[in-house]
């Protein structure tokens, strides 16, 4: 089976799609064949940062039932061990796909031929988002060093959380009433941590309290700090994403790498130059960094 991972982030412009790009480099760097899926359905543009032109079919013929598979649609990348299911071509409503659609979309990724497939997510935390990110096995989340991109984040990991907690625990009235009261908390009776929901749970069914931190488990998520202008910036960022995810949300994320501000990214997206090509502006370290972890078995 496929090893799927999801890139996403509390907000738009932190540089989902070329982690995303640099994850499927790194990848192809070991021989492995991968998809990159680009499922920003609001704003797709992965095929500009290959430098490939409007492609001819996308998500959206899946979506509108005219092809069948997803392997009908792969799309061939400058790099040869890549290909690309493009998620250019919107139609009204594409972002916000009803459940069976989502169903039926998250299923047939599970089915495509290869060893490692990439999803590119978008901004906010949609629905579709949210259950499309924690379908995969693994999971990565963008960070740019500034302090919305923080707030952002930290909010999209609450709404994963809850989202992840509402999904498992649906017929358990109780604990809905609990999420209820964490995801809305200037609602009356708010609860404002995962430990304060958790002790509540805990006093009514210890079984339930660990079935909760059982599910928790499935979601430890990679940091990767982009744009940073030096290591000690992005540690500083990541340092409080890691406090606010263990103190508030009983999680634990780990960093993956720091990709340093560049100019040389800018310049190969303006001369709509591949990004799959290493003299293409990619940070060659933070790939060496993603393969390094990938290597050691850390990632999971």
């Amino acid at each position: 089976m496929s090893e799927i991972y999801a890139v996403a982030g509390g907000k738009g412009g932190v540089g989902k799609s070329v982690v995303s790009i640099m994850l499927a480099k790194a990848f192809s760097m070991e021989g492995k064949k991968t998809v990159l899926v680009d499922a920003d359905l609001g704003g797709a543009n992965l095929h500009t940062l290959l430098g490939m032109e409007f492609p001819r079919y996308g998500l959206v013929d899946f979506i509108s039932k005219r092809s069948e598979k997803l392997d009908d649609i792969l799309m061939r990348t400058p790099d040869k061990n890549v290909s690309l299911i493009s998620g250019a071509g919107e139609v009204l409503g594409m972002a916000n796909l009803k459940w069976a659609v989502k169903k039926k979309l998250i299923s047939h990724i599970k089915r495509i031929d290869s060893e490692k497939i990439v999803i590119d997510l978008g901004a906010g935390s949609s629905f579709s988002v949210l259950d499309i990110f924690l379908y995969a096995g693994r999971h990565l989340l963008v960070l740019s060093p500034e302090p919305t991109s923080l707030q952002n984040l930290n909010e999209f990991m609450k709404f994963c959380v809850a989202r992840l907690l509402y999904l498992r625990f649906s017929k358990n009235e109780k604990v809905k009433s609990f999420l209820d009261r964490f995801v809305i908390p200037n609602r009356r009776n708010a609860i404002a941590t995962l430990g304060e929901l958790l002790n509540k749970v805990s006093s009514r069914s210890k079984g339930m309290a660990n079935e909760i931190r059982e599910t928790l488990q499935l979601f430890q998520p990679y940091i990767v700090v982009n744009m940073a202008n030096d290591p000690a910036e992005a540690e500083r960022y990541f340092k409080a994403v890691h406090l606010m995810a263990r103190q508030y949300l009983k999680v634990e994320v780990r960093h993956l790498c720091t990709v340093l501000k560049g100019e040389e990214l800018q310049k190969s997206i303006k001369k709509n130059q591949s990004l799959l090509s290493l003299d293409a502006g990619l940070d060659r370290n933070s790939i060496v960094d993603i393969q390094r972890v990938l290597g050691n078995g850390k990632f999971h």
